[in-house]
């Protein structure tokens, strides 16, 4: 890392070449990741796995307020091992 002195402060600023900005960035997105899958697995146990990857989406989106993207909440879940229950539909019978 190579680093310079600001002219007229004190501060020192990091002039990060494109691989370690890389290397900080891709550091970030796995912390952002690990938080992301706790939080789904505490919103998977209190509902008891009712709820697949979409209203999994709506309900992080909806208390961070940030975008999130359902392709990332599937692949987290997937990763974590995660899969929504499926009902089963009630059948009719028909009486003749």
């Amino acid at each position: 890392m190579r680093f310079r002195t600001v002219v007229g402060g004190t501060k020192l600023l990091r002039e990060l070449t494109e691989t370690e900005r890389h290397k900080l960035e891709l550091k970030k997105l796995e912390c952002e990741n690990e938080r992301l899958t706790q939080e789904i697995l505490e919103l998977h146990a209190q509902v008891r796995g009712i709820y697949g990857y979409r209203r999994h989406t709506m309900k992080l989106r909806r208390d961070t307020d940030k975008p999130i993207n359902h392709k990332r909440i599937l692949r987290l879940m997937r990763l974590a091992g995660i899969q929504s229950v499926i009902r089963r539909k009630e059948e009719v019978i028909q009486e003749a």
